[in-house]
C-alpha cells in the first residue's frame, strides 16, 4: 500500500529515488508507514511528511530533505544531493567513511546565515539536523564528516583579502576566508616577507577553514606557537543566523556585550558565568602539553585583564 501526495522535489532526482519515492502521474508516493501531517514551526513548513502515528517523521532523509526544499528558496550557492557528491564527501584523510545525505556550497556569508537558520528552525522543530562545516577535508580524525548536511567552502568561500604590512617590516596581519588553501595563502604573504607559521604537515592541501578549527600547528610550532596565537579576529555565524565579529575584549568592552538585549548579549554572559563560577575547576583541569585539540579553551578565554568583570 502507498500514501500518495504532491512533491517539491525533481521525480528521478537522487534525493527523489533515495527515499523510495514511486512516480504516479503528478503525484508522488511513500512506502506505507509514512503519511502526511499537519506541522509547521520556524518558519518552514513540516506538514509533507511524519510518523504513522501523526507525529512528525523522524526519518532523518525525510527530514533532509525538507530542509533542502526550504533553503532552495534563497540559497545562492550549489545544493547537492547525486550519488557521486554523497560518496566524495563521505571520506576525508582520516580511515573513516560517514556518507552525509546533502552537500551545499554556499556563495557568500549570507547564504551560511540562511543555512544556519534553517537548521536552527528545524532543530526547535524537534528534529535532528545538524551542519557540518568542511574545508580542505585533510583531517585525519574525521572532523569534517557527517551523516547530515555538510557545508563546503571551498568552491566559492576561498578569497584572500587585504595584506598589511607593519611599518618596522617585522610583522602584519592578513584577511583570508575559510575556503582558502595555505599554500595560497603563504604565497602571498611570503611576497611581503611574512608568514604565518602554525601550518600543518598537510600545509600544501590544508585550508585556513580546517587549519582554525583544529587550531592547527606543525614542525615551527615548539619556537612559534600554534594557529591560536595568530588569531586577531574572526567573522563567524552563530546559532541564532547573524554574523558576528569575535576578537579578545577589553574589560570595557566585555561589560558593554553583556549588557546588550541580544543573542550575542546572552551569550557572553553565559559564557561569562560558566567560567568565573568555575574557575578553579577549569584552571586544574587544563592539561600540560604543548598542543591540545581536544574540547573546548575555557581556561583561554578568560585573561588576568578581565576579572572582576560585572556579570548579570
Amino acid at each position: 500500500m502507498l500514501l500518495c501526495f504532491y512533491s517539491p522535489f525533481p521525480k528521478g532526482s537522487a534525493a527523489f529515488r533515495r527515499e523510495g519515492f514511486k512516480s504516479s502521474g503528478a503525484n508522488t508516493c511513500l512506502p506505507v508507514g509514512r503519511r502526511t501531517t499537519s506541522f509547521k514551526k520556524g518558519g518552514i513548513d513540516f506538514a509533507r511528511y511524519g510518523r504513522a502515528d501523526g507525529t512528525p517523521a523522524p526519518n532523518f532523509g525525510i527530514v533532509i530533505l525538507m530542509f533542502i526544499d526550504e533553503l532552495r528558496k534563497n540559497f545562492k550557492g550549489e545544493i547537492h544531493d547525486d550519488a557521486a557528491t554523497l560518496v566524495k564527501f563521505s571520506h576525508d584523510a582520516s580511515i573513516f567513511e560517514v556518507k552525509p545525505v546533502a552537500v551545499i556550497a554556499p556563495q557568500d556569508s549570507a547564504d551560511v546565515q540562511q543555512a544556519v537558520r534553517a537548521v536552527s528552525a528545524a532543530k526547535q522543530a524537534g528534529e535532528m539536523v545538524s551542519l557540518s562545516v568542511r574545508a580542505a577535508g585533510t583531517c585525519m580524525a574525521g572532523g569534517s564528516l557527517s551523516d547530515s548536511v555538510v557545508l563546503d567552502v571551498m568552491p566559492h568561500l576561498n578569497q584572500i583579502g587585504e595584506i598589511i604590512v607593519a611599518e618596522d617590516k617585522k610583522s602584519g596581519s592578513a584577511v583570508a576566508q575559510p575556503g582558502t588553501f595555505y599554500r595560497d595563502f603563504d604565497t602571498e604573504t611570503r611576497r611581503r616577507d611574512l608568514m604565518m607559521p602554525a601550518y600543518p604537515a598537510s600545509r600544501d592541501l590544508a585550508a585556513i577553514g580546517g587549519m582554525v578549527g583544529n587550531n592547527a600547528g606543525g614542525e615551527k610550532s615548539p619556537v612559534y606557537g600554534k594557529i591560536e596565537n595568530y588569531l586577531l579576529e574572526l567573522k563567524a555565524v552563530l546559532a541564532d543566523g547573524n554574523e558576528y565579529t569575535i576578537k579578545p575584549l577589553s574589560k570595557t568592552e566585555l561589560e558593554a556585550k553583556i549588557k546588550l538585549p541580544t543573542f550575542e548579549g546572552e551569550l557572553y554572559k553565559k559564557i561569562y558565568k560558566l567560567i568565573t563560577d568555575n574557575r578553579q575547576l577549569i584552571t586544574d583541569a587544563k592539561p600540560n602539553v604543548t598542543k591540545n585539540s581536544a574540547g573546548y579553551y575555557l581556561w583561554n578565554v578568560i585573561g588576568p585583564a578581565l576579572v572582576g568583570v560585572g556579570g548579570p
